[in-house]
């Protein structure tokens, strides 16, 4: 089986370009004869990147959620609502990397600190907590290296954080409640970058 496939032509098939994307959307939803409104095709064009068949499912879902009266024009005003419809549909939403500005926020909201007490030298426990989940999030969830999320936390050099890295880790497998706790803070900045 092998060497058949390897006699075969190899042909790469990429994901189609977003104008294709668009009147594949659009063709569509002239067939079912549904009107989706401008900011609801940029919104669907822009996330969904896959196949052709996601956004045919898009525009089913559409059709279908219309029929039953949902007002397709709430869903760019409430980024919640497409997202709840289409999570399904969005992967590369959970996938993308978070901005480390984003995490420290609602960690600061989570653990009722400010940014500064976070970002302090201070040892007191209170901060530590904060501060080492923020750096453990940073690793997991941003796009930057230990060495730029130790200058982020104007730290000298990365060995803060690999301790933090450590230290989150042996609390993830004592205190099962505490994943849960990241888990809800991963969530949070990811509704606020809808």
């Amino acid at each position: 089986l092998l060497s058949r496939f390897l006699s075969g032509m190899h042909v790469q098939i990429n994901a189609p370009e977003p104008e294709l994307r668009r009147q594949i959307l659009e063709t569509r939803a002239a067939e079912v004869n549904l009107e989706i409104p401008e900011s609801v095709k940029q919104e669907l064009t822009t996330r969904i990147t896959g196949s052709m068949r996601e956004l045919e499912a898009a525009v089913n879902r559409l059709y279908f959620l219309d029929q039953r009266g949902v007002r397709i024009t709430d869903f760019t005003s409430t980024p919640e609502m497409m997202l709840e419809h289409f999570r399904d549909l969005f992967p590369a939403a959970d996938n993308r990397h978070l901005p480390m500005d984003l995490i420290i926020e609602v960690i600061c909201q989570k653990f009722k600190v400010t940014r500064e007490q976070i970002l302090s030298n201070s040892r007191k426990a209170e901060f530590t907590l904060p501060r080492h989940v923020g750096m453990y999030l940073g690793i997991q969830h941003s796009n930057l290296n230990k060495s730029a999320i130790a200058r982020y936390f104007r730290k000298g050099d990365h060995t803060t954080v690999l301790n933090a890295e450590r230290n989150m880790m042996r609390r993830i497998e004592k205190e099962p409640g505490f994943s849960q706790l990241l888990d809800d803070i991963v969530n949070d900045v990811r509704k606020l970058c809808v």
